[in-house]
């Protein structure tokens, strides 16, 4: 290339957000059409206050993410501050926001003092929406759950909420005001709103997100929504369509504040235009009261669809109700396309003289195609059917032959019939997708402890593996020491990373030794320098609890950016597990506290999951899969084995008496006298509490005599060693068998412990030495 990509730089909240994934989409879809390298740095929030204490313990790490988009030099930097900084003060947001040297910042959803900013139009949308609440289905006690008011979404949202109120006569009460923080955990808030209100007819929500807890509420209380209270929110999220029924909303589209900043960042960097607006527009559906057929926009009889001269008319109705002013991304001019190739042919082919098999045909081939695209985020297949539904009344009103509209009829029929099918195997393969995801990313710890630690091949299997899960490159850098960094501290960027192992066009690599060491300047946007192609780059942190590992710099397909997250988090575990087995003196309190991110994808805990933590002898599960093993093998048919079933004696006493450690040394004792009764080729186990099993091969026909009176004869010995003024002891039952295929273990322990329980009738009543003695 000879002009030299221009990159730009994207710091969201996290991807989990629908509204960040559709900010990154428009985002994504303007640094297309600009041809420019886009480099994403999903995060957090500043000082999070959110409802999941578990989830955010250790988040904080996330804002140093943003930290490191300062390491390299962009063209410009947008910043979702709407979202990472919308529940702190205007003091903090100007000191995150002087981190960033230079004039090319860009605030999305905030207005801060000395920053040109892209945001929503807080005001008209939302108005009418309040003002259809009102008007059309006479609401006047309407309850309003705000955002912080920190942020500048939330204050606009709610001086619009105040003058609505006002325009049209209702007293504005604060005690129907309560205040969230943008996220669905607003349960607890709505409640509190409701129990002051329980006359509250509508409830309008600053957010839609807010408006997913809020749901949970009125369901609780027995309220039907859109029939019993009505309810607005804020965004046309995506969580709008899935909630039930379908939430009324202000269309305020992040796709457009994601589009609008990368379009237009260098107008307003440049001073043409100083702030950029996105408008916002009412949408009416059924949460607010209103039905379907109130806000589908159109009926049948509008237009003539054969008519050339009202087609353009015609297609302006349809482009805003399938779009709701998303008109400017590239995926939506295909779609439009595609939908007036699609007219055009039925102008052109259909009519009342006839139709052709080949031109019903083509009409499913073109229908198909319309249904099969990526519709989201953009619009949904159901509106797209609505379309069709509707394209088709306009035919049945001008043509008059019954064959055709029966033959059409079946068309219709048969690619609806024909989309469902495709949009069930294509949900059954997004599961696969994850399942795919689950099991590659717990395989990382498992793969790499194939290698000695220091030896760099094991990052390489992590690359490896990248490939089949839509990633097109990657790399993984590591600190040269993991960085601690405790919440409150300042964070202090390392000035040098190591690239240990990289992906590249589905061809994994290990960074030789003497080639890995990397200055953090400018390194980011330096691996993508000189590319034919432009790039979507995820930079992810990797951390876990208090340590700072280093960073995964990837591009992966975009319909899967979701992915980096767990990607990140299960490569910090398998990094993490090198890193404790590197530091043996300290594993195994460094491993009980990442026993929650470890134990899904470590190996070793598998094997630690059949063993007794107390005795060191198998558990229940460790003693049965290892026995069934023995019994099934094909070289063991029709061996004779015996399995005995014991139980302490007296074990509560003991623990009443003298308290749980002795309880405790009496199990490891009776652990260690059968381990010394069976000998190195038996296996011995403890199913819990004060019960033990042991198995093992003998010929001898008194072996379960044999075996009891040497158990006898090594507790004995213990007993007069251990200095213990108790007596421990055990009952036994055996069953001797034969090894086969058939052998039921439960049946074999089941009968020994019938045994068992004939020889506990003759157990020691007095476990005290000196008493017993004395006696």
């Amino acid at each position: 290339m000879d002009k030299k990509r221009l990159n730009i730089a994207l710091l969201v909240s996290e991807f989990e957000d629908g509204y960040t994934r559709s900010l990154c989409e428009g985002a994504v879809s303007a640094a297309k059409e600009l041809d420019a390298n886009l480099f994403i740095f999903p995060g957090r929030y500043l000082e999070a206050h959110n409802f999941d204490l578990y989830r955010t313990k250790y988040d904080y790490h996330f804002n140093s993410l943003f930290s490191y988009a300062t390491a390299s030099e962009y063209d410009a930097i947008l910043i979702s501050m709407g979202t990472i900084a919308g529940n702190v003060d205007l003091k903090t947001k100007t000191e995150f926001l002087r981190q960033f040297k230079g004039n090319n910042i860009i605030t999305i959803s905030a207005k801060i003092e000395g920053y040109p900013s892209v945001c929503f139009d807080n005001s008209s949308g939302f108005y009418k929406g309040i003002s259809h609440l009102i008007e059309v289905h006479k609401c006047r006690r309407i309850g309003f759950v705000s955002g912080a008011m920190t942020s500048d979404d939330a204050m606009q949202r709610l001086d619009t909420y105040r003058k609505c109120l006002k325009d049209h006569g209702i007293t504005y009460q604060e005690d129907r005001v309560v205040y969230g923080n943008f996220t669905e955990y607003s349960q607890e808030i709505v409640r509190d709103l409701m129990r002051r209100n329980p006359d509250l007819d509508a409830v309008v929500f600053a957010n839609d997100m807010m408006a997913i807890g809020g749901y949970k509420v009125f369901q609780e209380m027995g309220l039907r929504v859109g029939r019993d209270i009505s309810v607005m929110g804020f965004d046309n999220s995506a969580c709008a369509l899935t909630l039930e029924p379908n939430l009324s909303t202000v269309n305020a589209d992040p796709m457009q504040l994601g589009y609008q900043a990368v379009m237009h960042y260098q107008d307003i960097l440049s001073g043409k235009v100083h702030d950029v607006t996105v408008e916002s527009s009412p949408i009416y559906r059924e949460s607010c009261g209103c039905r379907r057929k109130d806000f589908t926009g159109f009926s049948a009889d509008e237009k003539n669809i054969f008519n050339p001269m009202e087609t353009q008319e015609l297609l302006d109705n349809l482009h805003r109700y399938l779009f709701e002013k998303k008109d400017q991304t590239t995926g939506v001019q295909h779609i439009k396309t595609k939908l007036r190739e699609y007219i055009s042919f039925i102008q052109d082919h259909i009519s009342d003289n006839g139709a052709s098999e080949e031109d019903l045909d083509e009409l499913a081939r073109k229908m198909r195609r319309l249904c099969r695209m990526e519709l989201q985020p953009y619009t949904s297949v159901s509106k797209m059917f609505h379309v069709l539904d509707y394209i088709y009344d306009c035919m049945k009103l001008v043509i008059t032959d019954p064959d055709i509209i029966r033959r059409l009829c079946e068309t219709y029929f048969g690619v609806y019939q024909d989309t469902t099918e495709y949009i069930q195997k294509k949900a059954d393969a997004d599961k696969s997708d994850v399942l795919l995801l689950n099991y590659i990313s717990t395989t990382f710890t498992r793969d790499m402890l194939d290698y000695e630690i220091g030896d760099d091949r094991a990052y390489f299997t992590i690359m490896d593996k990248l490939d089949h899960l839509y990633f097109k490159t990657a790399y993984l850098c590591l600190f040269e020491n993991e960085v601690v960094y405790r919440q409150n501290e300042n964070f202090k960027m390392p000035e040098n990373i190591l690239l240990k192992a990289y992906m590249h066009d589905g061809e994994a690599v290990c960074q030789e030794a003497g080639k890995q060491k990397f200055p953090m300047k400018n390194l980011i946007t330096h691996f993508f320098e000189g590319q034919e192609h432009r790039s979507t780059v995820i930079v992810t942190l990797l951390f876990s609890t208090l340590e700072q590992y280093g960073l995964l710099i990837s591009e992966i397909e975009e319909a899967y950016m979701h992915y980096t997250t767990p990607i990140s988090y299960q490569i910090s575990s398998a990094v993490k597990t090198l890193e404790l087995l590197k530091n043996k003196e300290d594993i195994t309190a460094q491993l009980e506290e990442s026993l929650v991110q470890i134990k899904e994808s470590n190996a070793i805990l598998d094997e630690m999951s059949k063993s007794d933590e107390l005795t060191q002898i198998y558990n229940r599960r460790g003693f049965l899969t290892t026995v069934q093993h023995q019994v099934m093998h094909p070289s063991n048919l029709d061996k004779q084995a015996i399995i005995i079933y014991a139980d302490m004696n007296n074990l509560k006493v003991i623990n009443d008496q003298f308290g749980h450690e002795e309880g405790d040394f009496s199990l490891k004792t009776l652990a260690d006298i059968l381990k010394e009764t069976f000998g190195d080729s038996g296996i011995v186990g403890r199913f819990g509490g004060d019960e033990f099993t042991a198995f093992t091969f003998t010929d001898d026909k008194d072996a379960a005599k044999k075996i009891r009176a040497r158990i006898v004869e090594i507790t004995k010995q213990k007993n007069e060693k251990n200095g213990k003024p108790y007596y421990i002891s055990m009952s036994v039952g055996a069953c001797v068998f034969k090894c086969s295929d058939q052998v039921d273990l439960q049946d074999l322990m089941d009968k020994a412990d019938v045994d068992l329980y004939i020889e506990k009738r003759h157990k020691r009543s007095n476990i005290l030495k000196k008493e017993t003695e004395a006696i």
